[in-house]
């Protein structure tokens, strides 16, 4: 079981490899890869475009590695739901159940991604912990 949001999402990543392709890259170039945009890359993505697949399957990840952390640290099987359109503006949801832990909105999903892989994890753990709290405060029965 990982302890930290920085494993579960390599974890989550490296399960989108079944052939072991990436076998002897690092984990942080992996999540490098992933998540991180430079004010340049992110200039270079044509926002009037549709979405890519590739990129909502990138965010579906995160909140995918968010949802998992979240249910190994407070024991409830949170899914997540994820409604982008062509245009890049949707939301995210971390649900158990009838209850939501976590929304978020997205505009501009085609430049979805962070500065440094430190903003990647920070991020994760800050949306984690929301999630947490909000459970907490239904008091769902064990």
């Amino acid at each position: 079981m990982a302890n930290t949001f920085r494993d579960v999402l390599i974890t989550k990543i490296r399960s989108h490899d079944p052939h072991n392709i990436w076998k002897n890259v690092a984990d942080d170039t992996l999540m490098t890869r992933y998540y991180v945009l430079t004010k340049d890359d992110k200039k270079k993505i044509d926002a009037f475009s549709a979405i890519s697949p590739e990129t909502v399957a990138k965010i579906r990840l995160y909140y995918e590695a968010v949802a998992l952390y979240v249910e190994q640290q407070c024991g409830k099987m949170v899914v997540t739901v994820l409604d982008i359109n062509t245009e890049g503006f949707g939301r995210a949801l971390l649900v158990y159940e009838d209850y939501i832990f976590l929304q978020k909105f997205h505009r501009n999903a085609h430049k979805f991604g962070f500065a440094t892989l430190e903003e990647v994890l920070e991020e994760g753990e800050t949306l984690a912990a929301k999630a947490i709290a909000k459970a907490e405060s239904f008091n769902l029965p064990e």
